[in-house]
């Protein structure tokens, strides 16, 4: 259940989502933190040339800060700095774009999912890495659609290792069943890799991708959307012929 903002201040950790003008002064920013789930919040005085919190309030950069006030909006303070895992550039840049969309796009506000933004820190820091790229995505799409309750998994009892190319077919109301004569979309393998946390397998993260993007589809339609036609955008500016996007399988 959603929670409502507490009027006492408290140092928190948060990562930059969005920031927007507010007025001639100031800014409101959406925020991640751990312990209070998205949040907005309003810098006072942000947009002042002297202001030292301007350039604190960045995609992706986590901060420590205080936040205070009743009201659903917030009021940002004593902001500091909380170090980096490095710039984000190229497709990576446009995987971390994606990534906050579908926090600002699923994930209510006021409503705490520290598994989330535990998620969301491990993705950013392998993003920032030299960790595959397309691993890290599904993963933390994986992880944020079981966790916020869109995301169901077969019967463990039911996941035969003897028999790893079973074929398994999501339905809308009835979750996932053997696929029969229907098209499957896992397979018993894909479901086993998934509790073992193994995102390395190229062929499985597509068939995952496939079916993350319905997911996500079902829970909020065109979440992601802006995402994927940047990174149609960007690479059609590169002039790469056939984009690799970690977004939707078989995209061109």
């Amino acid at each position: 259940m959603a929670q409502r903002p507490a009027s006492a201040a408290s140092k928190t950790l948060a990562f930059v989502l969005h920031v927007w003008p507010y007025s001639e002064s100031s800014l409101i920013a959406e925020l991640l933190t751990r312990d209070r789930g998205r949040v907005v919040a309003l810098a006072k005085g942000a947009r002042r040339p002297r202001s030292g919190v301007r350039p604190l309030l960045q995609p992706f950069a986590p901060v420590m800060c205080k936040l205070a006030g009743k009201s659903d909006v917030q009021v940002l303070s004593a902001l500091e700095w909380a170090g980096s895992f490095g710039a984000l550039e190229g497709e990576r840049l446009m995987s971390g774009i994606y990534l906050n969309e579908l926090v600002l796009g699923l994930l209510p506000r006021h409503d705490p999912h520290p598994e989330v933004f535990d998620h969301y820190t491990q993705a950013l820091a392998e993003l920032a890495s030299t960790h595959a790229a397309e691993g890290s995505l599904r993963r933390f799409e994986y992880r944020l659609m079981r966790d916020l309750g869109y995301m169901p998994m077969p019967d463990v009892a039911a996941l035969d290792p003897a028999v790893p190319a079973l074929p398994w077919h999501l339905d809308a109301h009835e979750g996932w069943q053997p696929a029969g004569a229907r098209t499957g979309d896992l397979q018993t393998a894909d479901f086993l890799a998934l509790l073992a946390d193994d995102f390395a397998d190229t062929a499985r993260n597509r068939r995952l991708q496939s079916v993350l993007r319905r997911v996500i589809d079902q829970a909020r339609t065109g979440c992601g959307a802006r995402s994927r036609l940047a990174w149609q955008e960007f690479n059609r500016l590169r002039g790469r012929a056939t984009p690799v996007q970690p977004l939707e399988a078989g995209a061109a």
